[in-house]
């Protein structure tokens, strides 16, 4: 465990004029080390009896009990579902662009730190962005957006 500081090791490593210091420093060390681990004793919860505390948690409970989310979870779903659809739309799309082109950038003969390369990779990621971005809410819009 942390607190199981050895002086005798660092007597070794510390030159003598700064030994006071070091040794002042473990033993405030320690004593903190201490208090978290008699904070942790005092508020341990058994595993079997703990609750569920996480946001995710709390948003399932509220659903199911038929009330209306907090403000909290309403304000974070959105942000996950926007950032969902960046990574879909773009962030994928784009990934599968880059590698492509520079599969072909590597049959067409360039070298991986050439400026042909990073214009061809370049080009297969902005067109990967483009066209997942352009797919994603098309399909969206006919979708879900009625």
């Amino acid at each position: 465990m942390i607190a199981s500081v050895r002086t005798s090791s660092l007597k070794r490593l510390v030159h003598p004029a700064t030994r006071p210091c070091a040794q002042a420093l473990i033993v405030r060390c320690k004593s903190v080390l201490a208090d978290e681990q008699s904070k942790i004793a005092r508020t341990h919860v058994p595993a079997g009896a703990r609750a569920k505390t996480t946001a995710s948690a709390g948003v399932a409970r509220e659903l199911a009990a038929g009330s209306r989310p907090s403000a909290f979870a309403a304000a974070l779903v959105p942000r996950f579902v926007a950032t969902a659809e960046i990574a879909v739309s773009k962030i994928f799309p784009a990934g599968f662009g880059w590698q492509g082109a520079s599969v072909v950038a590597e049959h067409a003969g360039f070298a991986a730190d050439s400026f042909g390369f990073y214009t061809v990779t370049g080009a297969g990621d902005f067109a990967g962005v483009f066209l997942g971005h352009t797919v994603y809410f098309a399909l969206k819009k006919a979708i879900v957006d009625k």
